[in-house]
C-alpha cells in the first residue's frame, strides 16, 4: 500500500530540514514549519474522513512521523497529558491504537485512539513497578503486561469490549516483561527475565488467564525487547542491551551488535529481514534506528526522556 503522506514529506524533505534551526530557537514549530506539515497532510493523518482527514492507517502515521523526525525532531512530538512514572506502551488493535502507562500511584493507565480520536485516560487499577507491555491479536482485542509491587507477573486482557480481572502470573521478575502477537498460531507471547539472568516465557491464547513459564536458554544483561507483532520473515527474537548499553539483535542463541548505545530497552519493529528501534541514548534523547536499505543507521530525535 502506499503512503501518500509519506511520498509529500519526501518531496518537501530539504524544506522541513532547513526550518529545524529556527523551531529550536523559537522553542516551537515556525509558522513555515506548520503550513509544510499541513501541505503534506501529515496534520490530518489520523483525523476521520467524515471530517476531512485521511484517516490513515497507525503505521503509516508512524512511518511519516518517523521520517519527519529524521528531518527535524520539533515536528515528531504531540503531547498527550497525564503524569507517568513507567512506560508508555502502544500497540495496533485492528484499526484501534491503545497507549498505556503506569501512573504515580503505580496504577495501569490506557487511552485508545479509533476515528473519532482520542479517548481519555481510563485507570486500570493494579499495583505496578514497571513499564508495561502490550500486545494484540486482533481488532478488540488487547493483553497489557507488567511488574506487580511483589516481583511477579501481572496481566489485564481486553475481550469483546471488557476488560477481565488481574492475572497473576508469578515468577519473580528483574526487568520488565515484553510481549509480541503471533497471529499464526493464535496467541500471545511474554518473555521475562528472572533473578538468575535467564529470560523466561508464556504462551497465552485469547482468553486463557496464565500458563506454566518456559525456559528460553541465554542469560541476558536487560529485557528482551520484542516487536508487538511476529513474523516468519523476522530478523531476530528480539533486541536486547549487552553490560555497556549497546543494543543487540538475539536470533536463537547468536547474537548481532546494531552499534550505538541506549540507556533503556528499545521499542521494536521487524520489516522482513530487517530491524527498526527506538529508545533513549546515552545523551537522555530519542534516538532511532532504521536498518532498512538505503535509510541511516542511527538518527538523533531530539528531546529527553526520562
Amino acid at each position: 500500500m502506499t503512503n501518500p503522506t509519506l511520498t509529500a514529506v519526501e518531496e518537501r524533505a530539504e524544506e522541513i530540514a532547513a526550518l529545524g534551526p529556527e523551531n529550536e530557537r523559537l522553542g516551537r514549530l515556525a509558522d513555515a514549519a506548520a503550513k509544510l506539515l499541513r501541505e503534506t497532510g501529515a496534520v490530518k493523518m489520523l483525523q476521520p474522513a467524515e471530517h476531512g482527514g485521511a484517516e490513515a492507517h497507525p503505521r503509516d502515521f508512524a512511518e511519516a512521523v518517523m521520517r519527519l523526525a529524521s528531518l527535524d525532531g520539533s515536528t515528531g512530538w504531540s503531547p498527550l497529558g497525564g503524569s507517568v512514572l513507567y512506560g508508555p506502551a502502544a500497540v495496533a488493535a485492528g484499526s484501534t491504537s491503545w497507549l498505556f502507562a503506569i501512573g504515580t500511584d503505580h496504577s495501569l493507565y490506557a487511552r485508545f485512539k479509533n476515528g473519532s480520536g482520542w479517548g481519555p485516560w481510563t485507570a486500570l487499577g493494579g499495583n505496578l513497578s514497571s513499564s508495561p507491555a502490550a500486545a494484540s491479536l486482533g481488532t478488540g482485542h488487547v493483553r497489557v503486561f507488567a511488574r506487580g509491587g511483589d516481583g511477579a507477573l501481572w496481566s489485564r486482557e481486553f475481550l469483546s469490549g471488557h476488560w477481565s480481572p488481574w492475572y497473576r502470573h508469578g515468577g519473580y521478575l528483574t526487568a520488565p516483561p515484553t510481549a509480541t502477537a503471533d497471529a499464526g498460531l493464535g496467541r500471545i507471547e511474554v518473555d521475562v527475565r528472572g533473578g538468575d539472568g535467564y529470560v523466561y516465557k508464556q504462551y497465552l491464547p485469547v482468553g486463557v488467564p496464565t500458563t506454566a513459564f518456559a525456559l528460553r536458554p541465554v542469560a541476558l544483561c536487560s529485557a528482551l525487547s520484542m516487536a508487538t507483532a511476529r513474523g516468519a520473515a523476522d530478523s531476530g527474537d528480539g533486541i536486547y542491551l549487552d553490560a555497556g548499553g549497546s543494543p543487540q539483535l538475539l536470533d536463537g542463541a547468536a547474537s548481532r551488535a546494531l552499534g550505538g548505545q541506549l540507556s533503556a530497552n528499545p521499542a521494536v519493529r521487524f520489516a522482513g529481514a530487517d530491524v527498526m528501534l527506538a529508545g533513549r541514548g546515552g545523551d537522555g534523547s530519542l534516538w532511532v534506528y532504521d536498518g532498512r536499505p538505503g535509510h541511516p543507521r542511527w538518527t538523533g530525535l531530539g528531546g529527553y526522556l526520562l
